[in-house]
C-alpha cells in the first residue's frame, strides 16, 4: 500500500488493509467515504439510475422553468398611461380579466390609456355554507366577475381596485392615489358569480 497525502491509496482492488486503519482518530464519516472508495464504489463516478429517473428529472426541470416564466417581473410603468393595481382582503384570488370587453394579456394589473374604460376582474373566494353563512364546516368556492367603469383615468396616475366579500355579497371600489373612491362596481350586472 502506498500512503497518499491524506489517506492510503490502494495498489490492488482487494487489499486487506482497511482504509482508516493507519490513523485511529479518523472521523467516522471520512472513514465511510474512504471505505466506499476502497471497496470499489467511487462517489465521483456517475452511477446508473433507476428507470424513469432521468425522465422525472427532465419533467421537474421543465415544470420549474415554466413556473419561473409565469412569475416574471411587472413591466415598467408607462407615464403616458394609467396603472391599476388590484387587491383583496377577503378572497383567494383577484385577477385582471377584461379591459373594455377584451381579454387582458397579464392578469396582475391593468395599464390603460387616459379616458373612459371598463375593467373586469375575476374574483375567487370561499363562502361558508350553513346557517346565515356563519355556521358550518363546508365551504363553497365561488368565482365572480366584477365590472367597474371609470370615465376619467388620467395619464401617469396609479389606481387601486379593491374587491371584498361579506357573506354572499361582493363589492368593489376603485381608489385614486389619494385613497379617494372614484368608482364602484356597476349597479346593473356589475357582479356576476358562478
Amino acid at each position: 500500500m502506498v500512503m497518499g497525502k491524506w489517506w492510503p491509496i490502494r495498489e490492488q482492488a482487494h487489499s486487506h488493509n482497511p482504509p482508516c486503519s493507519w490513523k485511529p482518530s479518523s472521523s467516522p464519516s471520512i472513514c465511510r467515504r474512504l471505505s466506499r472508495v476502497w471497496h470499489g464504489y467511487d462517489p465521483a463516478t456517475p452511477q446508473p439510475t433507476k428507470p424513469g429517473t432521468t425522465t422525472m428529472r427532465l419533467i421537474t426541470l421543465i415544470t420549474a422553468l415554466t413556473l419561473a416564466g409565469c412569475t416574471g417581473p411587472l413591466p415598467a410603468v408607462d407615464p403616458g398611461m394609467a396603472w391599476i393595481d388590484m387587491r383583496t382582503l377577503t378572497g383567494q384570488l383577484i385577477m385582471a380579466d377584461k379591459l373594455d370587453g377584451k381579454n387582458t394579456y397579464d392578469g396582475r394589473y391593468f395599464q390603460v390609456t387616459p379616458g373612459s374604460h371598463e375593467l373586469q376582474v375575476r374574483y375567487d373566494y370561499e363562502y361558508r355554507s350553513g346557517g346565515m353563512g356563519m355556521i358550518g364546516d363546508e365551504y363553497t368556492e365561488i368565482t365572480c366577475y366584477v365590472s367597474v367603469r371609470y370615465e376619467h383615468f388620467a395619464a401617469g396616475q396609479r389606481y387601486m381596485l379593491e374587491v371584498r366579500s361579506l357573506a354572499n355579497s361582493v363589492d368593489a371600489w376603485l381608489y385614486d392615489e389619494k385613497r379617494n373612491v372614484v368608482a364602484e362596481e356597476e349597479q346593473e350586472g356589475g357582479v356576476h358569480c358562478i
